[in-house]
Protein backbone atom coordinates (compact mmCIF):
# COMPACT_ATOMS: atom_id res chain seq x y z
CA UNK A 1 0.00 0.00 0.00
CA UNK A 2 1.23 3.02 -1.05
CA UNK A 3 0.47 6.05 2.58
CA UNK A 4 2.44 8.64 0.67
CA UNK A 5 -0.52 11.06 0.85
CA UNK A 6 -1.67 9.86 4.38
CA UNK A 7 1.78 10.94 5.92
CA UNK A 8 1.83 14.00 8.27
CA UNK A 9 5.73 15.07 7.76
CA UNK A 10 6.87 16.28 10.85
CA UNK A 11 4.68 15.25 13.05
CA UNK A 12 3.80 11.79 14.61
CA UNK A 13 1.98 9.34 12.65
CA UNK A 14 0.44 5.87 13.81
CA UNK A 15 0.45 2.69 11.47
CA UNK A 16 -2.71 0.46 11.79
CA UNK A 17 -3.01 -2.62 9.83
CA UNK A 18 -6.18 -4.48 10.35
CA UNK A 19 -6.64 -8.15 9.15
CA UNK A 20 -9.68 -10.03 8.25
CA UNK A 21 -8.73 -14.31 8.32
CA UNK A 22 -12.71 -14.77 7.41
CA UNK A 23 -13.34 -17.58 4.61
CA UNK A 24 -15.67 -16.68 2.28
CA UNK A 25 -18.09 -18.06 0.25
CA UNK A 26 -16.56 -17.04 -3.22
CA UNK A 27 -12.82 -16.77 -3.23
CA UNK A 28 -9.59 -18.36 -2.97
CA UNK A 29 -9.82 -20.76 -1.01
CA UNK A 30 -13.57 -20.89 -0.29
CA UNK A 31 -15.40 -22.83 2.58
CA UNK A 32 -14.58 -26.18 1.12
CA UNK A 33 -11.11 -25.92 1.89
CA UNK A 34 -10.36 -27.25 5.02
CA UNK A 35 -6.40 -28.06 4.38
CA UNK A 36 -4.39 -26.30 7.47
CA UNK A 37 -5.08 -24.33 10.42
CA UNK A 38 -7.23 -21.05 9.49
CA UNK A 39 -4.41 -19.03 12.35
CA UNK A 40 -5.85 -15.08 12.24
CA UNK A 41 -3.48 -12.30 12.69
CA UNK A 42 -0.99 -10.85 10.90
CA UNK A 43 1.84 -14.09 10.77
CA UNK A 44 4.57 -12.13 9.05
CA UNK A 45 6.28 -9.24 8.80
CA UNK A 46 4.94 -5.94 8.25
CA UNK A 47 7.76 -3.72 6.68
CA UNK A 48 7.63 0.51 6.12
CA UNK A 49 9.85 1.34 3.07
CA UNK A 50 10.64 4.88 2.29
CA UNK A 51 11.71 5.18 -1.61
CA UNK A 52 12.68 8.20 -3.66
CA UNK A 53 11.05 10.22 -6.62
CA UNK A 54 12.50 7.47 -9.10
CA UNK A 55 12.82 4.10 -7.92
CA UNK A 56 13.27 0.15 -9.44
CA UNK A 57 9.62 -2.02 -7.94
CA UNK A 58 10.48 -4.73 -9.66
CA UNK A 59 13.85 -7.03 -11.29
CA UNK A 60 13.03 -10.15 -13.34
CA UNK A 61 15.90 -12.05 -14.71
CA UNK A 62 16.42 -15.27 -17.09
CA UNK A 63 19.30 -17.24 -17.45
CA UNK A 64 19.80 -19.68 -20.09
CA UNK A 65 22.52 -21.86 -21.44
CA UNK A 66 24.20 -20.62 -24.54
CA UNK A 67 27.63 -21.43 -26.39
CA UNK A 68 29.08 -22.82 -23.67
CA UNK A 69 28.69 -19.94 -21.56
CA UNK A 70 25.54 -18.55 -20.37
CA UNK A 71 23.03 -16.07 -21.58
CA UNK A 72 21.70 -13.58 -18.80
CA UNK A 73 18.46 -11.24 -19.37
CA UNK A 74 17.34 -8.78 -17.16
CA UNK A 75 14.18 -6.97 -17.40
CA UNK A 76 13.57 -3.88 -14.56
CA UNK A 77 10.74 -1.83 -14.56
CA UNK A 78 11.45 1.63 -12.51
CA UNK A 79 8.59 3.98 -11.07
CA UNK A 80 8.71 7.95 -11.33
CA UNK A 81 6.84 10.14 -9.81
CA UNK A 82 7.16 12.79 -12.61
CA UNK A 83 9.25 13.31 -15.37
CA UNK A 84 13.30 13.41 -15.53
CA UNK A 85 16.53 12.63 -16.20
CA UNK A 86 18.57 9.97 -14.65
CA UNK A 87 20.68 6.84 -14.95
CA UNK A 88 20.55 2.63 -14.19
CA UNK A 89 23.59 1.45 -13.12
CA UNK A 90 23.70 -2.96 -12.63
CA UNK A 91 26.52 -4.49 -10.65
CA UNK A 92 26.52 -8.51 -10.76
CA UNK A 93 29.66 -10.18 -8.36
CA UNK A 94 30.53 -14.04 -7.36
CA UNK A 95 30.15 -14.75 -3.89
CA UNK A 96 33.83 -13.78 -3.52
CA UNK A 97 32.65 -10.23 -4.43
CA UNK A 98 34.52 -10.64 -7.79
CA UNK A 99 32.58 -8.41 -10.71
CA UNK A 100 31.75 -10.46 -13.51
CA UNK A 101 29.81 -8.19 -15.21
CA UNK A 102 28.03 -3.95 -15.10
CA UNK A 103 26.27 -1.78 -17.01
CA UNK A 104 25.07 1.53 -17.09
CA UNK A 105 22.53 3.48 -19.07
CA UNK A 106 21.06 7.00 -19.15
CA UNK A 107 17.48 7.02 -19.00
CA UNK A 108 14.94 9.36 -19.45
CA UNK A 109 12.21 7.89 -17.11
CA UNK A 110 8.63 8.58 -17.47
CA UNK A 111 6.17 9.58 -15.23
CA UNK A 112 4.92 6.94 -14.25
CA UNK A 113 6.43 3.28 -14.84
CA UNK A 114 9.74 2.68 -17.00
CA UNK A 115 10.80 -0.65 -18.44
CA UNK A 116 14.30 -1.12 -19.16
CA UNK A 117 16.30 -4.89 -20.58
CA UNK A 118 19.35 -5.34 -20.33
CA UNK A 119 20.87 -8.73 -21.93
CA UNK A 120 25.02 -9.93 -22.13
CA UNK A 121 26.77 -13.24 -22.62
CA UNK A 122 28.76 -14.31 -19.47
CA UNK A 123 31.46 -17.20 -19.44
CA UNK A 124 33.10 -18.93 -16.21
CA UNK A 125 29.68 -18.98 -14.26
CA UNK A 126 29.03 -21.79 -12.09
CA UNK A 127 26.02 -22.96 -12.29
CA UNK A 128 23.14 -23.68 -9.52
CA UNK A 129 21.99 -26.60 -8.57
CA UNK A 130 21.44 -28.80 -5.62
CA UNK A 131 24.68 -30.20 -5.47
CA UNK A 132 26.37 -26.72 -5.85
CA UNK A 133 24.11 -23.85 -5.06
CA UNK A 134 26.10 -21.25 -6.59
CA UNK A 135 24.51 -17.99 -6.31
CA UNK A 136 25.09 -14.10 -7.28
CA UNK A 137 24.88 -10.88 -6.01
CA UNK A 138 23.14 -8.48 -8.06
CA UNK A 139 22.84 -4.62 -7.17
CA UNK A 140 20.53 -2.51 -9.29
CA UNK A 141 21.20 1.64 -8.55
CA UNK A 142 18.69 3.81 -10.37
CA UNK A 143 19.77 7.57 -9.77
CA UNK A 144 18.39 10.93 -10.66
CA UNK A 145 18.44 14.28 -9.09
CA UNK A 146 16.39 13.56 -6.54
CA UNK A 147 17.57 10.64 -5.38
CA UNK A 148 19.45 6.79 -5.29
CA UNK A 149 17.58 3.85 -5.08
CA UNK A 150 19.84 0.31 -4.53
CA UNK A 151 17.49 -2.63 -4.75
CA UNK A 152 19.94 -6.33 -4.55
CA UNK A 153 19.08 -9.36 -5.96
CA UNK A 154 20.22 -12.69 -4.92
CA UNK A 155 20.24 -14.77 -8.11
CA UNK A 156 21.84 -18.49 -9.80
CA UNK A 157 22.43 -19.51 -12.98
CA UNK A 158 20.46 -22.50 -13.76
CA UNK A 159 17.90 -23.63 -16.73
CA UNK A 160 14.59 -25.67 -15.88
CA UNK A 161 13.51 -27.54 -19.29
CA UNK A 162 11.08 -31.17 -19.97
CA UNK A 163 12.41 -32.94 -22.77
CA UNK A 164 10.37 -36.13 -23.25
CA UNK A 165 9.49 -37.79 -20.10
CA UNK A 166 12.82 -36.52 -18.31
CA UNK A 167 13.49 -33.36 -16.20
CA UNK A 168 16.35 -31.43 -17.21
CA UNK A 169 18.35 -29.20 -15.20
CA UNK A 170 21.21 -27.02 -16.74
CA UNK A 171 20.63 -29.82 -19.81
CA UNK A 172 21.19 -32.96 -17.01
CA UNK A 173 17.91 -35.01 -16.28
CA UNK A 174 17.24 -34.52 -13.12
CA UNK A 175 14.89 -36.59 -10.38
CA UNK A 176 12.66 -35.04 -7.77
CA UNK A 177 12.69 -36.29 -4.80
CA UNK A 178 11.36 -34.17 -1.86
CA UNK A 179 7.96 -33.23 0.40
CA UNK A 180 5.07 -31.46 0.22
CA UNK A 181 5.99 -28.60 3.54
CA UNK A 182 3.06 -26.73 5.60
CA UNK A 183 4.73 -23.24 6.81
CA UNK A 184 3.58 -24.29 10.97
CA UNK A 185 5.18 -24.99 13.71
CA UNK A 186 3.59 -26.30 17.19
CA UNK A 187 3.59 -23.36 19.21
CA UNK A 188 4.23 -20.78 16.63
CA UNK A 189 1.43 -21.83 14.57
CA UNK A 190 2.51 -19.98 10.97
CA UNK A 191 4.48 -17.11 12.42
CA UNK A 192 7.70 -18.69 11.93
CA UNK A 193 11.16 -17.87 12.53
CA UNK A 194 14.00 -17.45 10.33
CA UNK A 195 16.17 -20.01 12.51
CA UNK A 196 12.59 -22.48 12.71
CA UNK A 197 12.58 -22.29 8.39
CA UNK A 198 16.10 -23.23 7.95
CA UNK A 199 15.77 -25.80 10.57
CA UNK A 200 13.04 -27.51 8.46
CA UNK A 201 15.04 -26.87 4.85
CA UNK A 202 17.90 -28.25 6.79
CA UNK A 203 16.06 -31.31 7.82
CA UNK A 204 14.52 -32.31 4.82
CA UNK A 205 18.19 -31.63 2.83
CA UNK A 206 19.65 -34.24 5.33
CA UNK A 207 16.66 -36.81 3.80
CA UNK A 208 18.53 -36.96 0.92
CA UNK A 209 15.85 -34.76 -0.59
CA UNK A 210 16.44 -32.18 -3.30
CA UNK A 211 12.74 -30.88 -3.90
CA UNK A 212 9.81 -28.96 -1.59
CA UNK A 213 6.46 -27.99 -2.50
CA UNK A 214 4.75 -25.38 -0.62
CA UNK A 215 1.82 -27.01 0.35
CA UNK A 216 -0.44 -25.21 -0.52
CA UNK A 217 0.14 -21.35 -0.63
CA UNK A 218 3.48 -19.27 -0.97
CA UNK A 219 5.25 -19.09 1.79
CA UNK A 220 7.20 -16.41 3.44
CA UNK A 221 10.44 -14.92 1.99
CA UNK A 222 13.31 -16.66 4.76
CA UNK A 223 11.43 -19.65 2.48
CA UNK A 224 12.96 -18.98 -0.72
CA UNK A 225 15.89 -17.69 0.02
CA UNK A 226 16.89 -20.28 2.26
CA UNK A 227 16.00 -22.76 -0.56
CA UNK A 228 18.57 -20.99 -3.19
CA UNK A 229 21.09 -20.97 -0.40
CA UNK A 230 20.50 -24.87 0.30
CA UNK A 231 20.29 -25.46 -2.82
CA UNK A 232 16.35 -27.14 -2.79
CA UNK A 233 14.26 -27.10 -5.84
CA UNK A 234 10.74 -25.79 -4.91
CA UNK A 235 7.39 -26.06 -6.25
CA UNK A 236 4.87 -23.01 -5.02
CA UNK A 237 1.24 -22.52 -5.61
CA UNK A 238 -1.86 -20.68 -5.09
CA UNK A 239 -4.30 -21.69 -2.39
CA UNK A 240 -7.09 -22.98 -4.57
CA UNK A 241 -7.05 -25.96 -2.68
CA UNK A 242 -10.18 -28.40 -3.74
CA UNK A 243 -11.89 -24.83 -4.56
CA UNK A 244 -15.40 -25.36 -5.82
CA UNK A 245 -15.77 -25.70 -9.69
CA UNK A 246 -18.66 -23.14 -9.44
CA UNK A 247 -16.33 -20.64 -7.66
CA UNK A 248 -13.23 -21.47 -10.00
CA UNK A 249 -15.73 -21.02 -12.99
CA UNK A 250 -16.75 -17.50 -11.54
CA UNK A 251 -15.58 -14.53 -13.35
CA UNK A 252 -15.69 -12.25 -10.24
CA UNK A 253 -13.59 -14.98 -8.53
CA UNK A 254 -11.09 -14.45 -10.97
CA UNK A 255 -10.86 -10.99 -11.46
CA UNK A 256 -10.48 -10.43 -7.48
CA UNK A 257 -8.56 -13.83 -6.03
CA UNK A 258 -7.48 -15.93 -9.29
CA UNK A 259 -5.56 -13.32 -11.61
CA UNK A 260 -4.30 -11.18 -8.26
CA UNK A 261 -3.04 -14.27 -6.70
CA UNK A 262 -1.49 -16.11 -9.43
CA UNK A 263 0.01 -12.58 -10.46
CA UNK A 264 1.66 -11.91 -7.04
CA UNK A 265 2.93 -15.40 -6.58
CA UNK A 266 5.22 -14.77 -10.27
CA UNK A 267 5.65 -11.56 -9.84
CA UNK A 268 6.83 -11.69 -6.24
CA UNK A 269 9.32 -15.03 -6.15
CA UNK A 270 10.50 -15.49 -9.73
CA UNK A 271 13.81 -13.85 -8.46
CA UNK A 272 14.81 -17.02 -6.92
CA UNK A 273 16.43 -19.45 -8.94
CA UNK A 274 15.15 -22.41 -6.82
CA UNK A 275 11.65 -22.10 -8.17
CA UNK A 276 11.06 -24.42 -10.64
CA UNK A 277 7.31 -25.09 -10.55
CA UNK A 278 4.34 -22.88 -10.64
CA UNK A 279 1.15 -24.62 -9.21
CA UNK A 280 -2.61 -22.90 -10.26
CA UNK A 281 -3.95 -25.51 -7.76
CA UNK A 282 -4.32 -28.59 -5.72
CA UNK A 283 -6.93 -30.79 -5.95
CA UNK A 284 -9.87 -29.03 -7.51
CA UNK A 285 -12.51 -31.10 -9.37
CA UNK A 286 -10.69 -30.92 -12.49
CA UNK A 287 -13.09 -33.17 -13.89
CA UNK A 288 -15.60 -30.41 -14.54
CA UNK A 289 -16.12 -27.94 -17.51
CA UNK A 290 -15.34 -24.95 -15.49
CA UNK A 291 -12.52 -26.04 -13.89
CA UNK A 292 -10.86 -27.40 -17.09
CA UNK A 293 -11.51 -23.17 -18.33
CA UNK A 294 -10.15 -22.02 -14.96
CA UNK A 295 -6.94 -24.33 -15.73
CA UNK A 296 -6.18 -23.39 -19.07
CA UNK A 297 -6.88 -19.70 -17.90
CA UNK A 298 -4.60 -19.57 -15.28
CA UNK A 299 -1.88 -21.11 -17.00
CA UNK A 300 -2.15 -18.57 -19.84
CA UNK A 301 -1.89 -16.22 -17.49
CA UNK A 302 1.20 -17.53 -15.56
CA UNK A 303 2.89 -18.25 -18.98
CA UNK A 304 2.73 -14.68 -20.00
CA UNK A 305 4.29 -13.69 -16.82
CA UNK A 306 6.83 -16.32 -17.19
CA UNK A 307 7.67 -18.93 -20.01
CA UNK A 308 10.66 -20.51 -17.70
CA UNK A 309 9.27 -22.02 -15.56
CA UNK A 310 7.15 -25.51 -15.35
CA UNK A 311 3.60 -24.68 -14.93
CA UNK A 312 1.44 -27.35 -13.71
CA UNK A 313 -1.51 -28.16 -10.64
CA UNK A 314 -2.18 -31.49 -8.46
CA UNK A 315 -4.76 -33.75 -9.88
CA UNK A 316 -6.39 -36.38 -7.44
CA UNK A 317 -8.89 -37.32 -10.57
CA UNK A 318 -6.86 -39.87 -12.31
CA UNK A 319 -7.84 -40.71 -15.86
CA UNK A 320 -11.19 -38.92 -15.05
CA UNK A 321 -9.24 -35.22 -15.06
CA UNK A 322 -10.43 -33.47 -18.22
CA UNK A 323 -7.72 -30.08 -17.65
CA UNK A 324 -4.17 -31.94 -18.12
CA UNK A 325 -3.48 -30.48 -21.86
CA UNK A 326 -2.07 -26.69 -21.02
CA UNK A 327 0.21 -28.00 -18.15
CA UNK A 328 4.25 -29.06 -18.76
CA UNK A 329 3.78 -32.20 -16.89
CA UNK A 330 0.70 -34.55 -14.77
CA UNK A 331 1.10 -34.34 -10.97
CA UNK A 332 -1.35 -36.90 -9.75
CA UNK A 333 -1.97 -37.49 -6.32
CA UNK A 334 -2.41 -40.82 -4.25
CA UNK A 335 -3.06 -42.11 -1.03
CA UNK A 336 -1.52 -45.46 -0.96
CA UNK A 337 -1.77 -46.83 2.95
CA UNK A 338 -2.68 -43.35 4.52
CA UNK A 339 -6.39 -43.67 4.76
Amino acid sequence: FDITAALRRGARNLLAVEVDNTILEKAIPDRKWTGWWNFGGINRAVHLETRPAVFTEDVAYETRMADGGWRFDLRLRTSAAGAMPGSIDARLADSKGRVVWTSSEKRNFAAGITETKLSTSLKEIAAWSPESPALYSLLVRTTTSRGVHEKAVRLGFRQIQVEGTAFLLNSKPVFFKGVNRHEMRRGAGMTLSRNDTRNDLTDIKALGANFVRTAHYTQDLSFFELADELGLLVWTEIPAWQTLADVLGDEQVWRAYGEPQLREMVEGYRQFCSVVVWSVGNEFPSDKEPVRNYVERAVKFVRSLDSTRLITFASDRHDRDISFAPVDFIAINEYYGWY
